[in-house]
């Protein structure tokens, strides 16, 4: 019999200016329901940490999608990470120096699949004020001196220039969910 592996589903677009509510309570009833184990969700952005014994991170992402398609009549994109890949994540930040400043920021705009290095050049030819970012494999690392929702550079750009479904998550959420693992 296979063992339990543990993973981290972060759901995009979920609980965000009052769209695609959903309480997770009721997501972690509805997963725990349909086979996922030691299911912990924080904060109510859609993260979600949780064992299963399917081991293809394609397979979960695609049997939660269609879970929440069933469930709430939404599509609902969910990255599946293991914590190799949030590991990954959070040690190629290019702006160290700004952690201690404010574990709020940077961001991390996560792709759902790898970016095309022709997209990422692209992107990396925008510039905005008081805006920055950099594209690596793991993710667009995003720092902004200004509030987040004032920024030209947003999920939907980066998605719609590198062609690639993302979700976004701060810095400090990265972090509880590495000790959430």
């Amino acid at each position: 019999m296979k063992e339990n592996k543990r993973y981290l589903c972060l759901l995009r677009g979920v609980n965000v200016s009052g769209q695609k509510l959903i309480k997770m309570s009721d997501l972690k009833t509805l997963l725990y329901k349909n086979g996922l184990d030691e299911i912990t969700t924080y904060i109510q952005s859609g993260n979600i940490v949780f064992t299963t014994r399917m081991d293809c991170k394609k397979q979960i992402s695609t049997f939660i999608e269609r879970l929440l398609m069933k469930e709430y009549g939404w599509e609902v994109p969910s990255l599946i990470l293991t914590k190799e890949n949030l590991n990954k994540i959070l040690e190629n930040n290019p702006y160290p120096e700004l952690e201690e400043i404010s574990t709020n920021k940077p961001y991390v705009c996560i792709p759902k699949q790898v970016f095309l290095q022709d997209k990422m050049e692209a992107l990396n030819a925008l510039h905005f004020d008081g805006e920055f970012f950099t594209t690596r494999k793991y993710g667009v690392y995003l720092y902004c001196t200004k509030e987040a929702n004032k920024c030209k550079i947003s999920t939907k750009l980066i998605e719609k220039k590198l062609g690639a479904v993302c979700t976004t998550r701060n810095w400090r959420t990265l972090l509880k969910l590495q000790k959430l693992f």
